[in-house]
């Protein structure tokens, strides 16, 4: 551990500690570092510091050692961020809709130079991020890694494993091709509070990309996009000013509203799969 690190209050900051998800966070993290060999601080970050200390003090989190404190700063307050941000080692974000809270969080870690993770399905706005903040990540040496929650991890982590098998099948070779990918979730229960917030804060429009996401300028396309452009997140200086670059976007376009239909699948004995809403962040 580097003497920087060393010198950190806190290594662990669930900010938005207060959210439905967070409390599953806390929950996975206080488990695991009870088997941790060094002890490992967890910080309660939020905006209001009465239910920050409510979860602090319940009965779940009373006797967890990890957590140690909470930090009081409002997403509108970059300066206080930063503060939050500074005395710790990586910040772990639950604090949604990101593209209206979080905005401030992410250039704080940013530009201080402290990891950063969060769960959000808005690519839209990792892509602006990327966009305002990256030469500032970039410098500093933050590490800012959005889409880590249900939406996308799942997803990757099945198709990673699934690769790697046929690797081993095929004699432990280094490269497999892998021609097309189809996951499917089981799920229980409903969306929660703020995944329904998000959705409902999202500013419907099919026509998404990258234009808007620099100026605020929209233009309409022959295919229009279901989310956004389903390319906003592959790196601007390879992609965006390719000559087939409009070709590739209106393909993936088309794949977007194919993978919303009902499909019938032998797998499961010929029956019916509805398809997963956030498939098309995942695409």
């Amino acid at each position: 551990m580097s003497s920087t690190q060393d010198t950190k209050e806190t290594e662990i900051t669930v900010y938005g500690a207060t959210s439905f998800v967070a409390k599953h966070v806390l929950r996975y993290l206080v488990a695991t570092v009870k088997n941790e060999s060094k002890s490992i601080r967890i910080t309660l970050g939020g905006r209001n510091p009465t239910k920050l200390q409510a979860v602090k003090d319940c009965e779940e989190f009373q006797h967890a050692e990890a957590i140690t404190d909470v930090f009081v700063a409002s997403g509108s307050d970059l300066e206080a961020l930063k503060k939050m941000v500074a005395r710790t080692r990586v910040v772990i974000n639950c604090a949604g809709p990101y593209s209206k809270y979080s905005n401030l969080v992410v250039q704080a870690c940013a530009e201080e130079g402290t990891d950063y993770v969060d769960i959000t399905g808005e690519a839209y706005w990792s892509a602006a991020m990327r966009q305002k903040h990256g030469a500032a990540s970039q410098k500093s040496g933050a590490r800012i890694i959005s889409m880590c929650g249900y939406d996308s991890i799942p997803s990757d982590l099945a198709v990673f494993a699934a690769v790697e098998a046929l690797k081993q099948r095929r004699g432990g070779q280094k490269t497999a091709g892998i021609e097309d990918v189809k996951i499917w979730h089981q799920a229980f229960g409903m969306a929660n509070g703020g995944t329904i917030h998000t959705a409902a804060d999202y500013e419907w429009n099919p026509i998404h990309d990258f234009t808007q996401v620099e100026n605020g300028s929209r233009s309409l396309r022959k295919v229009p996009f279901f989310v956004g452009d389903p390319l906003m997140l592959t790196h601007p200086t390879t992609v965006r000013h390719n000559p087939e670059y409009g070709q590739v976007k209106n393909e993936f376009s088309l794949g977007e509203w194919l993978n919303l239909l009902p499909s019938i699948d032998r797998n499961f004995f010929f029956g019916v799969s509805v398809p997963m809403p956030m498939a098309v962040v995942n695409l």
